[in-house]
């Protein structure tokens, strides 16, 4: 909705951006705040970060890895973002 379009609708009514503190959680105690777009139309939102939450992500936040890990019990490959081995059943640490 940056572009000033509701990706939903269609409308073009789209709230000025909506600085607002609250936001997600980069590290323990630093809170990235966050910037939303609101459709007037329909109430499609959508949540970026704002500069200074942004500048935290850069600083303190971890890259989501696209490599498959493997399973510290039984060597199987674990796709990323896996919780449990898809062989073994073993429970997945970050680590891993």
């Amino acid at each position: 909705m940056k572009s000033g379009k509701c990706p939903k609708c269609g409308s073009t009514r789209i709230n000025e951006p909506l600085n607002i503190p609250q936001g997600i959680y980069v590290k323990v105690f630093r809170l990235a705040g966050c910037v939303y777009y609101v459709c007037r139309d329909c109430g499609y939102v959508e949540r970026y970060l704002n500069e200074h939450g942004f500048k935290l992500l850069e600083k303190h936040g971890r890259l989501m890895s696209t490599e498959p890990r493997m399973c510290s019990t039984c060597g199987a490959e674990v796709q990323p973002g896996a919780k449990r081995c898809p062989s073994c059943e073993s429970v997945i640490s970050d680590s891993s």
